[in-house]
């Protein structure tokens, strides 16, 4: 179902189970575009380096810092959607829970024998 087809009940029991869910998914796009922009600075430092507009800082790799960068842009990116798709399991969870109690039980066999 998509995010719209629960109910403000459903969201909010899914809240109550995962109380720091909400901070997290604050969290972690956060931390993916900080990732994303230290790249962007790591990738120019790196062109820059290779023109010869700037000098290597010494004890320094262009080529190091734009890999580690990648990389936490790669780890925050598969944090977040992961965190996302916990989420999207507990709604789908707590709906099902929630259709299923609505069910109507009835007898089979009203009929008085054994």
């Amino acid at each position: 179902p998509a995010a719209c087809d629960f109910s403000s009940q459903q969201r909010l029991r899914e809240e109550a189970e995962a109380p720091f869910a909400k901070a997290r998914l604050f969290v972690w796009p956060t931390l993916f575009a900080a990732a994303v922009v230290a790249t962007y600075f790591a990738a120019t430092g790196m062109l820059a380096v290779a023109v010869g507009a700037r000098e290597q800082a010494a004890g320094s790799s262009p080529l190091v810092d734009l890999g580690i960068d990648l990389t936490a842009v790669g780890t925050t990116g598969f944090l977040w959607k992961r965190e996302l798709d916990a989420r999207d399991s507990r709604l789908r969870r707590i709906a099902f829970g929630a259709r299923l109690a609505a069910l109507r039980v009835t007898q089979l066999g009203a009929g008085g024998g054994a």
